[in-house]
């Protein structure tokens, strides 16, 4: 699914306004809208709801039992969070990727969202890349391969587990973890990967 004109207007100037003197982008796009789900999904939704289902049937419970009123209410928010792991986290993605810009200088990987600017040299930096199945989309993580880092009272520490997290939603959760630095679910990837390849070596030419 490609940007439609107006959105990729709207993606070029959110980059160029992020540009230093002299540099031009050589490739800039946004995650897919419609993608939604993720490989993680495959445990996350069962996971979730089962979370969602026992704290709905322990909150019934406890009400029946006329036990009072505090314990009824120390269940709502396990139910909220059972609601938000449920359908919650994909309308936040959605928005998100409403809300996100992707581009690539000849030196450099950016990234813009709604609250945050990221940035990283790409020379020589080590990439990894997940294709979806139909070969349409593409996500890649460039330069922190595993884990990200968890900031607070353990930081500096690789946080490995936080990783597996990333594009599925959950982020305002763990608002603790800085991500990897990655796009995610771009369409039309082949533009996208020779233009961080040619970044990576040296060789870009600006469009």
């Amino acid at each position: 699914m490609s940007l439609d004109a107006a959105a990729a207007l709207r993606t070029r100037q959110l980059l160029h306004d992020r540009l230093r003197p002299g540099e031009e982008l050589i490739w800039c796009g946004a995650p897919d809208r419609t993608a939604l789900l993720s490989p993680q999904d495959s445990y996350l939704i069962p996971f979730s709801v089962i979370w969602l289902s026992f704290a709905c049937f322990w909150e019934f419970g406890v009400s029946q039992t006329g036990a009072g009123l505090f314990p009824q209410l120390w269940g709502i928010p396990f139910i909220c969070l059972g609601l938000y792991m449920v359908a919650g986290r994909f309308v936040y993605k959605a928005i998100s990727h409403t809300r996100t810009a992707y581009g690539v200088t000849g030196d450099r990987a950016l990234i813009i969202t709604s609250r945050t600017f990221r940035d990283l040299p790409l020379a020589g930096m080590p990439i990894s890349v997940q294709r979806s199945r139909d070969g349409r989309r593409a996500s890649v993580v460039m330069g922190l391969e595993r884990g990200a880092i968890r900031t607070g009272l353990f930081s500096g520490r690789r946080a490995g587990s936080y990783a597996m997290y990333a594009n599925t939603g959950m982020e305002p959760l763990m608002r603790s973890a800085v991500w990897p630095f990655a796009f995610y679910d771009v369409p039309d990837p082949e533009p996208m990967l020779a233009a961080i390849d040619r970044a990576r070596t040296g060789g870009a030419n600006p469009w």
